[in-house]
This record gives C-alpha cells, structure tokens and sequence, in this order.
C-alpha cells in the first residue's frame, strides 16, 4: 500500500486521517494516497498564499525559483510520465511528452520571468468577450478569450490558464 503523499501548506506538510485512495481509470488499481483535507485546510493554504505575495519575490528570485523546478523536474521526468500515464489511463507515450511539456513550461517562465520589465501577467483570464460586444481584442463569439490564430499548439500563454508556471513567474 502507498504511502500517503503530504500536502503542503505554508511551510507545513499537512496529512489527515483520512485518506482518498487515488486508482487508475484504466484497471482500478491504487495509484496513491493523498490526506482528505477540509475547508478549514482550504482557508490555512488561501491564507499562507496569500501572506507569501504580501511582499512579491523580484524578478531574479522568480525565475530562478521556476529554473530549480524545471531541473527538479527534468530529473524525474519519467517518474512523473509514469504517474501521468496511470493517474489518467493515458499511454506512456503521451504521458513523457506532457512530462516533457511541462518542464519546457517552468524553463519558459523563467525566461519570461527575466524579461518583464514591470509587467503584470493577470491571475485571472479576461472577462470574455464575444464578436457582437464590439470589443476590439479580436475575440470571435463564442470564445474564450483573444484568438490565437496566428499560433499553433497552445504556444501563446494566454491559452495555458489551467498551468501554473506563466501566471507565476511575474506575480510570486
């Protein structure tokens, strides 16, 4: 039976009782354990997050925190494709590029996180705006934020809200 994995809050790793058994869609089998936490544990990390952007890191410190994630990563990027593949039922294969795709990520923010000169990425994605509103941000009905038709393959960062890195980088 695996152990069960911590959750961190603030400095703290927070374990709990109880336990949610975490099993592969594929076969049921037990992939991991994590602590069942609580809306009291939901308040203690909104409040450790939010005292840790009381006094926001400079843009050096960002990046090289996101730098040390991207080489802590690289190192166990087939542990992580490993559990991405059984966690989701999703072939091997598939599972090392998106490994591989989310330490091109971090190593993305650093270097973003260098280069914004005072610039603010928003925590939030923009209100949505549809082509009958009139708002000139080249948004087409129906979307879910500014077209990215000139990009391919979800390279432009705006399409990359659920990933933490480039939200990160410029507002830690």
């Amino acid at each position: 039976m695996p152990e069960v994995t911590a959750v961190p809050i603030g400095s703290d790793r927070v374990t709990t009782a109880d336990e949610i058994v975490v099993t592969s869609p594929y076969d049921g089998s037990e992939v991991g354990r994590v602590p069942a936490c609580d809306a009291g544990h939901v308040d203690r990390a909104v409040a450790a997050a939010t005292a840790a952007l009381a006094e926001p890191l400079p843009a050096h410190a960002r990046a090289a925190v996101l730098d040390r994630a991207a080489v802590l990563l690289a190192e166990r990027q087939e542990d992580f494709a490993r559990t991405i593949a059984a966690e989701a039922a999703k072939p091997l294969k598939t599972a090392r590029v998106e490994a591989a795709r989310a330490v091109d990520t971090f190593r993305f923010s650093a270097a973003e996180a260098r280069t914004l000169a005072g610039d603010m990425v928003p925590p939030t994605p923009p209100r949505r705006a549809t082509a009958s509103s009139g708002s000139p941000c080249g948004c087409r009905s129906g979307s879910s934020g500014p077209s990215a038709r000139s990009t391919s393959r979800s390279t432009w960062w705006p399409t990359r809200w659920h990933r933490p890195s480039p939200p990160a980088a410029p507002s830690c």
